[in-house]
């Protein structure tokens, strides 16, 4: 009677876990194929994006953009001043203006996969793969020129040491300098590697605490439009049609002697000539920063400052306002 109820007890128990298992195996196998399926995506989107950004880094050559920058500010009386480099012109210039240029095309894309599959800070990482500290110092040899620099002995004119924004050139011309040879990516905004806009970006921010636009194309639509036949000054946009599928696609920084700044595709940070050809076809505009326009960015920046800080500060305040009547009761 003992083995007959034990073998029973068996047989009931055996077909209540079948009852709960049988159902579940689809839905197990279900799950499975999910995660199997979303690891090969996430696998083949990170390929994707290695590949993406390794093979566009390869394309960019921030040593002979730097060269190229050295190059073309001693050839420049007044900007070998302002940079506190030898003004030594360069017989190589022609064919630097020659060989200069974008390597954009319309099919690029900096964001290479979904923007919800990586982020910034794993995009800067990839970037910094082989960024030669050569390249740094640049920076550190300009930078201990210009302490030793008095601006009356410069052979710049007083008047001329300010934007007409209101910058001081020499600030100006330290930001710049400050990014020569660094890397280009497109969507990038750090030192591993940066994009047209977000450069002219940062110089201002760094000189000015201003936020400008993120695009070349929002940029183009601040400051004042400069006039045909009217004559450039240091610290103007100046923008450029690169691709067929985007009307303004290319945004620098002009200095003067018809040179500008600019991260590009080809070079990285790096100056270029607006009287080489590619350029010069590809021209279709500037802008100049007025002390209003300034304002405006700079109020902009504080409201959002401002919003940003609220945000935070009233779910605080929610907070000790619940803590203090928990208190009381």
């Amino acid at each position: 009677m003992h083995r007959w109820k034990s073998t029973l007890w068996m047989v009931l128990t055996g077909f209540v876990a079948l009852c709960i298992l049988i159902p579940s195996l689809p839905l197990q196998a279900a799950l499975k194929l999910k995660k199997k399926a979303t690891s090969i995506r996430y696998k083949k989107a990170h390929k994707k994006h290695k590949r993406h950004s390794r093979a566009h880094r390869s394309s960019c050559n921030p040593v002979l953009g730097k060269i190229q920058a050295l190059a073309f500010l001693q050839s420049s009386r007044e900007l070998a001043a302002l940079a506190a480099v030898q003004y030594q012109p360069d017989p190589n210039i022609q064919s630097m203006m020659d060989n200069d240029g974008e390597d954009m095309t319309d099919d690029l894309n900096y964001e290479g996969i979904a923007s919800s599959d990586y982020d910034d800070e794993g995009l800067e990482d990839d970037m910094s793969e082989g960024f030669s500290a050569d390249v740094n110092s640049f920076q550190k040899l300009w930078m201990s020129y210009m302490k030793g620099v008095d601006p009356a002995h410069s052979g710049v004119q007083e008047d001329d040491m300010m934007t007409h924004a209101g910058f001081a050139k020499r600030d100006v011309m330290a930001a710049v300098m400050d990014w020569i040879g660094t890397p280009y990516y497109y969507g990038g905004n750090g030192r591993g590697g940066i994009d047209c806009s977000a450069f002219t970006r940062t110089v201002y921010k760094m000189v000015g605490n201003i936020t400008m636009p993120r695009s070349a194309a929002q940029q183009s639509t601040v400051g004042e439009v400069i006039r045909e036949g009217d004559k450039l000054q240091f610290g103007d946009l100046v923008f450029f049609n690169t691709r067929r599928a985007v009307y303004v696609s290319h945004v620098g920084m002009y200095l003067g002697d018809n040179l500008f700044a600019h991260a590009s595709s080809r070079f990285g940070v790096t100056v270029s000539s607006l009287q080489a050809n590619y350029y010069r076809t590809r021209f279709i505009g500037a802008r100049r920063l007025r002390p209003s326009d300034v304002e405006k960015l700079s109020t902009e920046q504080t409201v959002s400052e401002l919003s940003e800080g609220f945000q935070n500060i009233i779910p605080a305040q929610a907070q000790s306002r619940k803590r203090t009547l928990a208190a009381q009761d």
